[in-house]
């Protein structure tokens, strides 16, 4: 995993959060007793700097790809109208590298197919709306409004 996250401060790859909003990599900083790594990122909205456990990542997640986001909600849209295709939805056995908008669709598609949502899986599928709407407006450069519309239109269909 050293190696990919190498690469990906290499290429000041960006990272989303809800709370911070959008990042870039910028380094991987060593605890002295060696127990645990973290990933520098820095955020543009405040310039500061945070750090987050690699091993325990849940708060950021790697942006996507402007092809991955279309192929995502594409695949959203057909999950949801069509119970047949399995989502394959296994949080546990998710790494940092691996949350990209895939992850965030399939969860949407798990929330959207349960009979009744509990008020933890309702604040849970509202926020993981909000991350894709706030991937859309980084990556396709819209605001958020024309993100929020794109979205519901993928949903729409359900």
């Amino acid at each position: 995993m050293c190696n990919e996250i190498d690469i990906h401060i290499k290429k000041n790859s960006k990272v989303i959060s809800l709370q911070y909003g959008v990042g870039e990599i910028i380094g991987n900083f060593t605890m002295y007793d060696g127990i645990d790594d973290y990933l520098e990122v820095e955020y543009s909205v405040d310039s500061k700097t945070r750090y987050f456990c690699i091993k325990h990542i849940s708060d950021v997640r790697l942006l996507s790809s402007r092809d991955s986001i279309d192929s995502a909600l594409n695949l959203m849209s057909k999950r949801l109208n069509d119970h047949t295709i399995e989502n394959n939805f296994s949080e546990s056995t998710v790494r940092f590298l691996d949350k990209n908008v895939a992850f965030i669709v399939r969860r949407i598609v798990e929330l959207f197919r349960k009979d009744q949502l509990t008020i933890k899986d309702n604040i849970l599928l509202h926020s993981t709306i909000d991350s894709l709407i706030q991937e859309i407006e980084e990556v396709y450069r819209v605001d958020h409004q024309c993100a929020r519309g794109i979205v519901s239109d993928y949903l729409k269909c359900a």
